[in-house]
């Protein structure tokens, strides 16, 4: 899950805008236990696309 991780990442830098990266990088970040992250990269999901599906 690091590897995801990494990889959505730098999907998210080259395109920051894109809900879906940091949608799976939180879901990653959960598996590492790292709620903190995850939770906030569902904020940013939500930020970005406020009608996404829970």
């Amino acid at each position: 899950f690091h590897k995801a991780e990494s990889h959505f990442s730098v999907a998210i830098q080259h395109n920051p805008r894109k809900a879906q990266y940091y949608l799976h990088r939180a879901r990653s970040r959960q598996l590492l236990q790292n709620i903190l992250g995850a939770r906030l990269d569902v904020a940013t999901v939500l930020l970005l696309n406020p009608k996404q599906p829970k």
